[in-house]
């Protein structure tokens, strides 16, 4: 019992050590994502129904842009472990602490976790003021939204230390975004729902099932607008939840391996 109150006293001073980091740019950060969400969910709400595009399009987007934006703090979460690996090599005080291994890579997840899902509820309120009531809150399920809010974000958080893991340089840094995150974003979900693609394209709405990513933001548009034009989110939470278990063990086993700890 007293070891585990020790480990958890170590777990909470290295995150309390993060959010310091975190109070000095935390301003900076909601301000840029306010920016982000406001003038995109501004335009595909607004600018996009006069092309044709129905005005359903732009509740639909900001949703799917709250379930995933952690996708855009991968490369820097990515950039900035690999760079310590290599660098300052912070990592490895912490990994000389009396706390297990893996309870130092699942803290420093839980901080990326902790602040992605402050900038995803930044968006959903400045989606909601912008869309105002083109976005019914009355649909919405806080019974699912929030569990899935934290799952989505640790499901971004666990893909940021596995491509930490992955990564043998700073040089592989470069591939991360065209090659990896942007097609994944890009086909999973975050422009259109799944039952919108399966009508247009069946054959390849299928395909697009291998997308981790789609299920992430259709579980949230399931959380949040109808789940009827949505994937089930108790199909999405579970997938989502296993994904994210797997991004776990892999990351963790693969940078045990790397780091030379036991």
């Amino acid at each position: 019992m007293k070891k585990m109150q020790a480990y958890a006293k170590v777990f909470w001073l290295l995150f309390k050590k993060d959010l310091f980091i975190l109070k000095r740019m935390v301003f900076r950060k909601i301000f840029d994502v306010s920016i982000w969400a406001g003038s995109t969910t501004f335009v595909t709400a607004y600018v996009f129904p006069s092309l044709g595009m129905p005005e359903s399009y732009g509740p639909c987007f900001a949703i799917g842009g709250v379930a995933i934006y952690g996708v855009f703090l991968i490369f820097v979460h990515t950039a900035n472990f690999v760079a310590d690996m290599y660098g300052n090599q912070v990592i490895a005080y912490e990994l000389a602490l009396p706390i297990p291994s893996w309870l130092v890579l699942l803290q420093k997840t839980c901080s990326y976790a902790f602040l992605n899902t402050l900038l995803s509820s930044v968006i959903f309120l400045v989606a909601k003021l912008v869309l105002l009531s083109r976005l019914d809150l009355g649909q919405i399920s806080l019974i699912k939204f929030i569990p899935f809010l934290i799952l989505a974000n640790f499901f971004t958080a666990f893909l940021s230390l596995f491509m930490s893991s992955i990564l043998s340089s700073m040089e592989g840094l470069s591939i991360i975004w065209p090659r990896i995150l942007f097609p994944l974003w890009f086909f999973g979900g975050s422009q259109f729902t799944w039952i919108t693609l399966n009508k247009c394209s069946p054959k390849f709405s299928y395909f697009c099932l291998l997308n981790p990513f789609l299920y992430v933001t259709e579980g949230m548009r399931a959380c949040v607008l109808n789940p009827a034009d949505s994937l089930s989110f108790f199909i999405c939470a579970p997938v989502t939840l296993g994904i994210t278990l797997i991004f776990a063990f892999i990351s963790i086993r693969k940078l045990k391996q790397r780091l030379d700890f036991v």
